[in-house]
């Protein structure tokens, strides 16, 4: 790396192993930040560095780095793979939050809630931006409406893969 201080290839192959081969998560840290610090690095880098935040178990950090980052980033294509993570993680901590609601909805009134408005959200789907909001999913669960749909479409792409497998 010192004889290649601005290679982004060499300490984001690093991180890889000390992370896939060797579960060193802060080695993992360290080496894809300097990755995403490097000149040619690849927009998606400063999204692996929130990704292994998380893996380490600091959500919360990985926000901050994120929106950090945001306020520096000019180039179109990192602004917005950077936006899209910080929108996933947001709708991350946001659903524990109002898991926690419902759940203390539930021992309180005896019920599931039926509408998204019985828990009185004070906050925004995150991906209010696209036209996203907080609805009730089929499994009791609150989501965004733009995640649901995400997961419904992964569901049907799972659902046919296993029928193709079955033929």
């Amino acid at each position: 790396h010192k004889a290649l201080p601005d290679d982004a290839f060499f300490p984001f192959s690093l991180s890889t192993n000390a992370s896939e081969f060797h579960q060193d998560n802060d080695k993992a840290l360290h080496w894809m930040k300097v990755a995403a610090n490097s000149p040619n690095a690849a927009p998606w880098y400063s999204a692996a560095v929130a990704g292994l935040m998380v893996k380490e178990g600091d959500r919360r950090a990985s926000i901050r780095y994120l929106k950090e980052q945001l306020e520096q980033v000019e180039d179109p294509t990192l602004r917005s793979f950077s936006e899209e993570r910080l929108r996933i993680l947001i709708h991350e901590e946001l659903e524990e939050q109002i898991e926690e609601r419902r759940r203390r909805f539930i021992e309180v009134v005896g019920r599931n809630i039926q509408s998204v408005s019985e828990l009185e959200l004070d906050f925004p789907d995150p991906y209010h931006v696209m036209g996203g909001e907080w609805i009730l999913a089929d499994d009791g669960r609150v989501r965004s409406s733009i995640v649901e749909e995400k997961v419904l479409k992964k569901t049907k792409k799972r659902e046919r893969e296993l029928l193709m497998r079955a033929h």
